[in-house]
């Protein structure tokens, strides 16, 4: 083989490798396949952690979800769904002024601490289950349906 044939077939494994890249992660996002980065979803699931979505129509209080937002990835625990009014009082979540039993000791109510917060239709309102490390809708706002990506129903790794 001369140097030209090498080069060629270098071209061509180089090309072939991009290639199979760009179709694996277009795929991972196909398949809603996620990774955790970072802890605020603590002890539920950790950093590392390779996260199996499904879209539905169905989401649910309690439910965990990926969702995309200006440009980030998220992955949260639904605590309030459209018609539900939440609001963090003396360091609780309250949802339809019901008392949440895993959400308390919050120090950071962020948007709903001074004033309870009505979701509209399609708004959902999500929270890092290690709250007091968390960046989720007390710093975004509810997010929108069409922000979700999926809920999560296996912990692939």
């Amino acid at each position: 083989m001369n140097n030209k044939d090498v080069e060629k077939v270098s071209r061509y494994v180089l090309f072939f490798f991009l290639l199979l890249v760009i179709l694996f992660v277009i795929m991972l996002r196909l398949c809603g396949i996620f990774v955790v980065r970072g802890d605020s979803m603590l002890p539920s699931y950790h950093s590392g952690n390779v996260l199996k979505t499904e879209m539905t129509e169905d989401i649910s209080r309690g439910d965990v979800v990926v969702f995309f937002h200006k440009g980030k990835v998220y992955i949260k625990r639904v605590v309030g769904i459209p018609g539900d009014e939440l609001e963090i009082r003396d360091g609780a979540l309250y949802v339809n002024d019901v008392k949440d039993m895993y959400f308390v000791d919050i120090e950071n109510g962020g948007n709903i601490s001074d004033s309870p917060l009505l979701l509209s239709d399609g708004e959902y309102y999500c929270m890092g289950d290690n709250f007091n490390e968390s960046r989720d809708c007390r710093d975004l706002g509810p997010i929108s349906y069409s922000e979700l990506r999926g809920v999560v129903t296996n912990i692939l790794w």
